[in-house]
């Protein structure tokens, strides 16, 4: 991966490329929450289509992600 290559170059490791220190619910959660939402609620104003058709499906990615987590959290903070 790129981050791995920084490594091996002793670069700094671009954002969202350390495998050791990004979590996949943290990083997709941002993402939704700082580009995809803002995008189509937008995009919403101009296609209503968009708005009835799109932004549920973005808002049940935001809370499979948002479940998954809590889901991990409560396996890391309980060692199970």
């Amino acid at each position: 991966s790129q981050g791995d290559k920084e490594k091996e170059m002793n670069l700094p490791v671009s954002p969202l490329c350390d495998r050791e220190a990004v979590r996949r619910h943290d990083s997709q959660i941002g993402f939704i929450k700082f580009v995809i939402q803002p995008t189509f609620e937008l995009l919403g104003k101009i296609i209503p289509r968009v708005k009835d058709e799109v932004m549920p499906m973005i808002e049940n990615s935001l809370e499979y992600w948002s479940r998954e987590k809590k889901r991990l959290s409560g396996i890391n903070l309980n060692g199970q």
